[in-house]
């Protein structure tokens, strides 16, 4: 009974085949056509036939401090493709979140649309940042729920850090612009953390935190149904 929302889009430029680079002949345009393809006419499969799949969303990242010519294209691609098709995007970086988030605003991206995420990087947290984001109407993705253990990612943070993130944005009045994620994308069912960081751990581990701080149960279903609920549904374009 699980929804499973597919998602177009490229990764940063370090996960991104060269085809797709601008010194290729490819623009944002050119990125805005691909995504909205996929959209509209179906996802690309294997043998470059397209299914009855449609994505529910854009993703498009970035690595570095500043974007590359490439990671600017496929936001620019991003932006327009969301203003044709009415999908969200979701924008993910490391500390240049507020320069993802302008870009697309400049673009005319409705800011309901937008989901910037990694806002709990131990390497770049800015609770400032977060309630700017959340003032501008778009969404603050904390999406690395469990990940503290530093030998193994060393933008890792303890979850009773990250639990504060969430409190400070509710208690500011922003309980409609948190979005909540394990990251826990591609484990196998013998892996040997699945166990201990699966699909459920969320629901298992870190709302139960946010219960001990306080946080009230309609908040959480706020956070967990109603905003992923309004984000991934796709606003008709006229």
């Amino acid at each position: 009974g699980v929804h499973i929302v597919p998602s177009t889009g490229l990764a940063e430029e370090l996960g991104t085949p060269g085809h797709f680079f601008p010194d290729r002949g490819k623009d944002a345009d050119y990125l805005a056509r691909l995504f909205a393809n996929e959209m509209t006419l179906g996802m690309v499969t294997d043998g470059m036939f397209r299914s009855a799949i449609k994505p529910g969303l854009i993703r498009t990242g970035y690595m570095r401090w500043q974007m590359t010519a490439m990671e600017e294209n496929c936001h620019r691609g991003a932006a327009r493709a969301s203003k044709r098709t009415g999908v969200s995007i979701y924008s993910w970086g490391n500390h240049t979140n507020i320069g993802a988030l302008e870009l697309l605003l400049a673009e005319g991206v409705d800011p309901s649309r937008i989901i910037i995420g990694h806002c709990d990087d131990g390497l770049a947290l800015d609770p400032q940042r977060d309630l700017k984001i959340a003032k501008s109407g778009a969404y603050v993705a904390y999406d690395c729920v469990g990940w503290e253990d530093k030998s193994l990612r060393a933008d890792a943070l303890p979850d009773t850090e990250r639990a504060k993130l969430v409190v400070q944005l509710i208690q500011a009045g922003f309980k409609d612009r948190v979005l909540l994620s394990s990251g826990s994308v591609g484990w196998r069912l013998d892996h040997e953390r699945t166990a201990e960081h699966g699909y459920d751990y969320l629901l298992s581990s870190f709302v139960p935190r946010l219960v001990k701080w306080g946080v009230p149960e309609e908040d959480i279903k706020t956070i967990l149904q109603d905003n992923p609920r309004r984000v991934l549904s796709v606003e008709e374009r006229r």
